[in-house]
């Protein structure tokens, strides 16, 4: 995650690293952890998405999602960066950016780990 905070900083020059102009996104509870470490690492605010299931439907033997609700202070006008361990069919991750654009978020920057088995062929994105 280091890598991708240099590379970022150094591929988009206007990128402004503080409070004001930027803010880290978990896209769920799972990823939180990691959220937590890049916020402190960069010194900005984060936020969250946690993914609201119908425990009562299964579907392919899963709980389906209902709705990715968000937790934390304004996006607008800000640049987010989404941190995840891994994307598989990307649809989640979709949806997230979405809601983020949604709310005026300027621009949106995803670091994660593909599974190999759905968007790409593994690696960092």
């Amino acid at each position: 995650m280091l890598l991708f905070a240099g590379l970022l900083i150094k591929s988009v020059p206007d990128l402004r690293v503080d409070n004001d102009h930027l803010m880290i996104i978990s896209p769920d509870e799972g990823a939180m952890s990691r959220a937590v470490y890049f916020s402190n690492i960069l010194g900005v605010d984060m936020g969250m998405f946690y993914k609201r299931r119908d425990y009562s439907t299964i579907v392919n033997g899963k709980n389906p999602i209902v709705a990715h609700e968000f937790l934390g202070d304004s996006v607008e006008g800000k640049d987010v960066v989404v941190i995840d361990d891994m994307i598989s069919s990307g649809g989640s991750m979709l949806d997230v950016a979405k809601q983020l654009k949604e709310r005026n978020a300027k621009r949106v920057f995803v670091c994660t780990q593909c599974s190999g088995t759905g968007v790409c062929e593994g690696g960092y994105y």
